[in-house]
């Protein structure tokens, strides 16, 4: 569901040269492609600005917003409360983009939104008017807008990359149209929203925005497979544990802030080791400054120690350093602590997982997460692929039990190596049902996935339970 469009909000000088923010039609992971992934409306809408502005060409940017509201209340509820922003920033300094941040400012607080997905694009080659009046470099953003913050006297904000600040974009606060206000209710579960819906609503509200769906499967996913699925997870836990542990050992050390960068975890002969340290200027060596090794019979406990002078690497940990700030640099800015996997793939090349961070004690968070196929030596991305498209957040119920859960994954008719690792990760141990568009699989506490059932019979099984 859309509403009406609004005109140009305002015009900001920066350093001599002009630029424009436009308010819209209200309604980790980004790639840089040739060409811009929109909506034809966001298209039209930036061929009109350049033919109302080409006289004041060259200008430093124009960002445009639209936003689009679920249509029933079952949506609403599905979104939990949600709205989809898609903002569109074209620039001609490419050190703008990506944008830091997008965000809702309201007083002197700040509200961070999530970002569902991101799409770079250079057109240094084209010389269309837009281009030639606002600059080649463009980043389309979607954002979860919750709708309460629209319903708020408030601003619209990007944070450009680079050094050149802030940007509003638009106010909120306005009266929104009744087929809006109507839908909207207290009655949502609040562990964010539903990637089936949000998937689908997606499609329908801003056409070409997202990748098209994968090639959908004839049958289920073979046991080979889903064995391959289950190892890469489980390796994941393993080097999530690793990480967490010897990260604990190492705080005893009191290591001073800014000392390091990334932490790189390895295992030979059963046994874990954890560095950490930062890559030098000019990614050449990697300074390894801590070093934390496991326990021979104590897993969960690492022995740690300061290496002065730093130790310099330039095999397998610098390949591993570069392969992480590959993928960050792809996947742009996050708007909530993410963590790290690294898992070795075939012909020496390196999986890289990010991940959202569990940030509170009883809440498990599994979803907007991206895994790289990288070159052996981290220059590379050979291929990259969404894992979940939304968010959820599982709360710990207060009683400390439960007999399992479920959610549902729209990008691939197979659980996700993520899948796995979040069934290990979470407490209590509970198996989980992968509901995908055709069919069901079962992860158990072990990490052993197997098919269960297809997805409508199970729907109408759950449905007459209600």
């Amino acid at each position: 569901m859309k509403s009406g469009f609004g005109g140009v909000y305002g015009i900001a000088i920066l350093t001599g040269v002009s630029c424009y923010a436009w308010s819209g039609h209200q309604a980790a992971y980004a790639t840089w492609r040739r060409a811009p992934a929109t909506t034809e409306r966001m298209t039209q809408r930036l061929e009109q600005a350049a033919t109302q502005l080409q006289s004041e060409a060259p200008l430093a940017r124009i960002v445009l917003s639209d936003v689009a509201y679920p249509g029933d209340q079952r949506d609403y509820r599905a979104l939990d409360g949600n709205a989809v922003l898609l903002i569109s920033a074209l620039v001609r300094d490419r050190a703008e983009i990506p944008l830091r941040q997008v965000l809702v400012v309201a007083g002197d607080k700040a509200t961070v939104l999530t970002r569902v997905y991101s799409v770079r694009s250079d057109q240094t080659g084209s010389t269309s008017l837009p281009i030639r009046t606002f600059g080649p470099y463009r980043e389309d953003i979607l954002c979860l807008l919750p709708v309460r913050l629209r319903m708020q006297p408030a601003d619209l904000v990007v944070d450009l990359g680079g050094t050149k600040g802030r940007l509003r974009v638009t106010s909120f606060g306005a009266a929104v149209p009744p087929q809006v206000s109507s839908v909207i209710t207290s009655d949502t579960p609040g562990n964010g929203p539903s990637e089936q819906v949000l998937d689908r609503f997606i499609r329908a509200e801003f056409p070409g925005v997202l990748d098209p769906p994968r090639a959908k499967r004839s049958k289920p996913a073979a046991a080979s497979e889903l064995g391959e699925i289950e190892a890469r997870g489980r390796q994941i836990a393993d080097y999530d544990a690793a990480a967490w542990h010897a990260t604990d050992a190492v705080q005893l050390l009191g290591p001073q802030h800014g000392s390091t960068s990334h932490y790189i975890a390895m295992e030979e002969g059963g046994r874990w080791t954890v560095v950490f340290g930062m890559l030098d200027e000019a990614r050449g060596e990697f300074q390894v400054v801590y070093e934390a090794v496991q326990e021979e019979d104590h897993p969960n406990l690492f022995r740690a120690k300061k290496l002065d002078p730093a130790r310099e690497d330039s095999g397998l940990v610098l390949f591993r350093a570069r392969a992480i700030e590959t993928a960050r640099a792809d996947f742009g800015p996050w708007d909530r602590p993410y963590n790290v996997a690294i898992v070795p793939a075939s012909e020496r090349q390196l999986f890289v997982y990010l991940m959202p961070a569990q940030t509170e004690n009883n809440i498990f968070p599994l979803g907007g997460d991206v895994r790289y196929l990288i070159s052996r030596d981290g220059t590379t991305i050979l291929e990259k692929r969404h894992l979940h498209r939304a968010t959820v957040e599982f709360r710990t119920p207060s009683s400390g039990e439960m007999d399992g859960s479920f959610h549902t994954a729209v990008l691939d008719d197979a659980p996700e190596d993520t899948d796995v690792f979040h069934v290990l990760a979470r407490r209590p141990s509970v198996p989980e049902l992968v509901l995908t568009p055709q069919y069901v699989y079962r992860v158990q506490t072990d990490g052993t996935v197997r098919y269960f059932m297809e997805t409508e019979p199970f729907m109408k099984i759950l449905n007459q339970t209600k």
